[in-house]
């Protein structure tokens, strides 16, 4: 769902990398678990950065604490995400093949 990056400023915050369509639908899936489940990060704010987002977590107080996050990758448990809709997908998460085609540019 998301990369935490490099710390942004001294109160704790770090740049987030999010991977949803939608960067701040991670606000709406409640705490995110770090890659193989050895921690849990409540998400206390978020707002967008210029090619990114600006998190700040629970317990997270100050620029040594962010800067022990970098590059941890987040998920949100299977249970927690919303029903496929319009992207078709298999039942392991993967997507499906996609069809691609080729247009035409004008000159």
């Amino acid at each position: 769902m998301a990369q935490i990056g490099a710390p942004h400023g001294v109160r704790g915050e770090v740049r987030l990398r999010s991977f949803t369509e939608d960067p701040m639908a991670l606000t709406r899936y409640g705490a995110l678990e770090a890659e193989g489940g050895s921690r849990v990060l409540e998400l206390e704010a978020v707002r967008s950065a210029k090619n990114s987002l600006v998190a700040r977590f629970a317990g997270v107080a100050d620029r040594e604490a962010a800067a022990a996050l970098r590059n941890i990758r987040l998920y949100v448990p299977r249970a927690r995400l919303p029903e496929p809709g319009r992207h078709p997908e298999r039942a392991d998460g993967d997507p499906v093949a996609c069809r691609f085609t080729r247009r035409q540019l004008p000159p």
